[in-house]
This record gives C-alpha cells, sequence and structure tokens, in this order.
C-alpha cells in the first residue's frame, strides 16, 4: 500500500483554518417562549441600572432570571417599579428611569420605550390605551397604544399609586408620596377628567373591587417624625370599604395601630381580601368581605417586600428581600398558606404579573 506523506506546513495551515472557523462562529442569540407563567419585577439598587425580570414558568416550575437582559443585549434601566401585561404587550414601568419598556408578550422582544413619563408607579389598560400614575407631578398619563405617546395629563392629588378601571370610570388611591393624602380620584374615561374626589383614610395605596362591586382601599395611615426622627403623630392602618353607586365610605376595618401594610389582594371568587406587604409590616392577612367584624385570619409570617394573588388558582406570589443587594426570594403558597415552592429571584423582587397564553 501506498503510503501518503503530509507535510508539516499542510498540518499548521489547517490547524489554523480550524482555529479560525470556531473563534468566528458566533454565539446563539438567547430566546425565551412566554407562555404561562408569572414575571417578577426585581427593582435593583436605585443609581445602579441593575433592575431585572424572571419569569418562572409553570409547565416545569422553573425560573429564568434577567429575561430583559438576556433577550434584548442591554440594561433594563433603574428602579423597576411594576409590570402590566395585556394581549399584545409587557409593560415595564421603569420608575427612577421615567420610562416604560415595551416588550412582545410572547417572546420579549423590545417594541418600543416611552419616554415623558415622571417616576411612573403602575400601569393599566383598557380598549388600546394605557393609563399610568406618576410621581413627579401627580398625575395620570394617558397612552396611546398604537403609536405608544402619551396623549394626555391628568392631574390627581399627591403620589398616585394603584387603581382599577370599573365600568366607565377609573379609580386611583393618592398614596400621598413623601407626605400625606386620603383621596381617590374618580376619573371619567370619556371625557378623560376627575369627576369626583374621595375622601377615606390617610395615604390610601391599593383599590379592588368585590364580589358586591363594593370598592375596598388599603389606607396605610400616617407616621410624622420630628427633626430628630422622633415620632409624634400617626393614624392606624385601615381598611375603607366604598359604595361604588354613592361614592361613600360604608365601613372601616382597623388593621393596626402600629404596623402599616402597603398591598391589598384579593381572591379568584372577589370574596376574601389579603392584605400586607411593605417594610416592616409582619405576615400576610385574609378578610372575608362578608365577615368584615371578624378577626382577620393570618395565612404566613413573612415580612413581605411585596406579595401578590394569582387570579386564575388564587396562589399567592411572596417576594422576600433578604439583603439589598443580594438575589431575592420568591415564595410560592396555595390560599391556605401552604407554601407550595420556593425559587431565587433578583436583587430586590417587589411584585408579580400573571401571564396565560
Amino acid at each position: 500500500m501506498k503510503k501518503i506523506k503530509l507535510s508539516s506546513g499542510i498540518f499548521v495551515i489547517n490547524l489554523f483554518t480550524i482555529f479560525v472557523l470556531i473563534s468566528c462562529k458566533k454565539e446563539t442569540p438567547f430566546s425565551i417562549n412566554i407562555t404561562n407563567g408569572a414575571l417578577i419585577a426585581n427593582e435593583g439598587n436605585y443609581g445602579k441600572s441593575n433592575a431585572s425580570v424572571s419569569y418562572l414558568n409553570f409547565a416545569n416550575n422553573s425560573i429564568v432570571n434577567d429575561i430583559f437582559t438576556k433577550v434584548n443585549d442591554r440594561s433594563l434601566g433603574d428602579e423597576l417599579q411594576s409590570i402590566c401585561i395585556d394581549s399584545s404587550y409587557v409593560f415595564l414601568v421603569v420608575n427612577s428611569s421615567n420610562k416604560i419598556e415595551v416588550v412582545s408578550r410572547k417572546n420579549f422582544n423590545e417594541v418600543s420605550t416611552i419616554d415623558g413619563v415622571g417616576s411612573p408607579r403602575y400601569m393599566t389598560t383598557r380598549n388600546g390605551k394605557g393609563y399610568v400614575t406618576c410621581w413627579a407631578d401627580s398625575s395620570l398619563k394617558v397612552l396611546d397604544l398604537t403609536s405608544m405617546s402619551i396623549t394626555k395629563s391628568i392631574r390627581l392629588g399627591a403620589g398616585p399609586e394603584k387603581m382599577l378601571i370599573h365600568g366607565n370610570f377609573i379609580y386611583v388611591a393618592n398614596g400621598g408620596m413623601y407626605g400625606i393624602d386620603s383621596t381617590i380620584s374618580v376619573i371619567n374615561l370619556t371625557s378623560e377628567t376627575v369627576t369626583n374626589t374621595i375622601v377615606v383614610g390617610f395615604n390610601p395605596k391599593d383599590i379592588k373591587l368585590d364580589k358586591n362591586s363594593d370598592l375596598w382601599v388599603l389606607c396605610y395611615g400616617k407616621e410624622v417624625y420630628d427633626a430628630s426622627n422622633k415620632l409624634i403623630d400617626s393614624s392606624a392602618c385601615e381598611l375603607v370599604r366604598i359604595n361604588i353607586n354613592s361614592l361613600e365610605v360604608e365601613h372601616r376595618v382597623t388593621i393596626s395601630n402600629s404596623e402599616h401594610a402597603m398591598i391589598l389582594e384579593i381572591s379568584p371568587d372577589n370574596s376574601l381580601l389579603y392584605f400586607g406587604g411593605g417594610y416592616s409590616f409582619g405576615g400576610i392577612y385574609t378578610l372575608n368581605v362578608a365577615q368584615t367584624e371578624n378577626t382577620p385570619t393570618k395565612i404566613c409570617e413573612d415580612y413581605a417586600y411585596g406579595f401578590n394573588v394569582n387570579p386564575n388558582n388564587g396562589e399567592v406570589y411572596v417576594t422576600i428581600t433578604p439583603t439589598y443587594t443580594d438575589a431575592g426570594i420568591l415564595r410560592r403558597y396555595d390560599e391556605q398558606g401552604n407554601l407550595l415552592g420556593t425559587y431565587e429571584a433578583g436583587i430586590i423582587p417587589s411584585s408579580t404579573a400573571f401571564i396565560n397564553n
């Protein structure tokens, strides 16, 4: 048999060619298919532009962190306050960056960036429009979701927070920002003007509609300190029930004279209120809307930075921040407070939004 002898030069050239081909091979871009699951808003550290979004896939019970940056190859921004989901888009409300990032609901690819929203807090959508509460000028911004632009600014009370739409009206809790407010603004969606102002309790933060079409408002209460940081004035944290027809307060439930909850959620059948969350409020409690005189029931002991109730099955998603620099924790409970799962999220996870395709 005739042997073929390879020269050392050809061997070196072949090795070089292989090296070049390997070096020039591009990494496969990150992609994700968003199906039934939960999106967790991780605030990140102020001034660090390290806000992020985590995705919990219900099908395989696994979590993927920092999906916005992985998909779009850029930073999300500074302090992700909340997430709003509609039929086509996910709106990422980035507070300290004064913007809203719009991404595809299916794959999280960037669609648009809405600027000009000063210190945005929360957002909701209806019939091709978006509504965003903003602290910078205590306003409700109206967005056109076709052009992704601001069409109107409606002045509200101090520090508007969460809101809900019912009928032809939007009800906004004016949370007081760094001061004190005690009102709910009622806006007509046709005229886009404030038609009523309801006085509730000090610093309302959250609002829900129950099975009887009554409005429930969580009022944080007030805490006033002097120059030496001594508490000189305070009021109780309470739940306030409003008759949606008369717009009058019909009932009050005192939660605590010393602790102040910030979050109000409701069960899928709108019969059970959940309250808790914030910087120092211990535990999450439930209260049946038909038994307001009864003592609230504690379902978990967590000091929750935030929590949300899945509107599809009633599971409670609690976000916990052990430190403000390391990864936070997401805990999933059933309606009775039995732990179903624990997951590592991003830095300072604050809220959860649920997505179903």
